[in-house]
């Protein structure tokens, strides 16, 4: 099946992969005719009820690699990102940096070899669920998370941890990340 909007089509074809296309069908319902000129707030409800489904039907290991499957890879921001560390003194002149280019979050610090972040800072950034006036489940927010694994990982040219601390659409009061360095 192929849907109207680019990324509920990139979202299909990863529950595709880990669950099948039978269960696709049951958690992608009624998303046929969402379309990216839809208001975000039909958008953001259509996936609430999608993370209530995959909750529903797959266990937290599959929801975490298909979120994560979504993330957006901007290369314009890995290219600054990149160029930010060539050019930075140490990894807290990098973040620094970064932090200056939004692309990371809007507060960004290190301590004991973690990075602490936060997107947004009051708002949910998310272009599919930001608009949301009720509460989804964090496990949508693995796509955010591996957005920032990603960026961080080709940057800085090592495998990292990452973990979502609480996010503003499952009721915290920021959307915030830590990054493992050690």
């Amino acid at each position: 099946m192929k849907y109207k909007m680019s990324y509920i089509n990139k979202l299909a074809k990863n529950i595709d992969k880990v669950a099948g296309e039978e269960i696709r069908l049951k958690i992608l319902r009624d998303c046929e005719d969402l379309t990216a000129k839809q208001k975000k707030e039909k958008r953001a409800e259509s996936m609430k009820m999608v993370t209530e489904r995959m909750e529903n039907f797959l266990d937290e290991k599959d929801i975490i690699k298909i979120r994560e499957s979504c993330a957006c890879k901007p290369q314009k921001f890995l290219k600054k990102a990149k160029e930010i560390n060539k050019e930075a003194k140490d990894i807290e002149d990098f973040l620094y940096k970064l932090q200056e280019t939004g692309y990371a979050g809007n507060s960004i610090r290190l301590e004991n070899n973690i990075i602490h972040g936060k997107f947004g800072i009051g708002k949910c950034i998310c272009g599919m669920v930001g608009d949301t006036k009720s509460q989804i489940s964090i496990s949508w927010c693995h796509c955010c998370k591996a957005h920032i694994r990603w960026l961080y990982e080709k940057s800085i040219k090592r495998p990292l941890k990452v973990d979502i601390i609480e996010s503003i659409i499952s009721g915290g009061e920021d959307c915030t990340y830590k990054i493992y360095l050690k």
